[in-house]
Formats: C-alpha cells, sequence, structure tokens
C-alpha cells in the first residue's frame, strides 16, 4: 500500500512534536510552508535529527546526499520528499 499526502502529515507532525524546540507550539497549527529552520522550530542538529525520525517512522530512506536540506525545510516540502522517496 502506497502512503498517502495525510498519512505522511500525521507521521512528520508526530516527529515534529519530539523535535520541537518550543514543546509548547501547537505544530498541528504550522503553516505547511513555513521554513521549520527559518522559523526557529528546529536548529540545524535537530531537524537532522527530525528527518531521521521520519525515515525511520516511516520506513522510507531519504538520500540526504543528493537532496538540499533546504527542499526538505518546510512540513509540506519534507512530505512531499517522502512521497516522491517512496515512488508515489
Amino acid at each position: 500500500m502506497q502512503p498517502s499526502y495525510d498519512g505522511i502529515r500525521s507521521i512528520v507532525l508526530d516527529a515534529l512534536k519530539t523535535h520541537c524546540l518550543d514543546r509548547a507550539l501547537d505544530v498541528g497549527a504550522l503553516d505547511a510552508h513555513v521554513d521549520l529552520l527559518q522559523a526557529g522550530v528546529l536548529d540545524s542538529f535537530g531537524f537532522l535529527d527530525f528527518v531521521e525520525d521520519v525515515q525511520q517512522r516511516t520506513g522510507i530512506s531519504l538520500d540526504l546526499e543528493q537532496v538540499d536540506v533546504g527542499e526538505l525545510a518546510t512540513i509540506d516540502k519534507l512530505i512531499r520528499g517522502v512521497l516522491c522517496a517512496s515512488g508515489k
């Protein structure tokens, strides 16, 4: 079964809750197009841990050597990157 946008979004938001610098932040209310690094939601090390967590939770590997981190820095871009890596 191929993952869906909404299914990956749920996984991404759950993972973001555990990696967010501001634990009181309602990650579900974040705009899907806000840059998580520039907005201070995650620092650079936290972002890499977050992406690794998303990969583990989905079982889908992203080739981080081939992708600019900026291409995954928003919730929407990360979801689309996971979907693309899954072949969908």
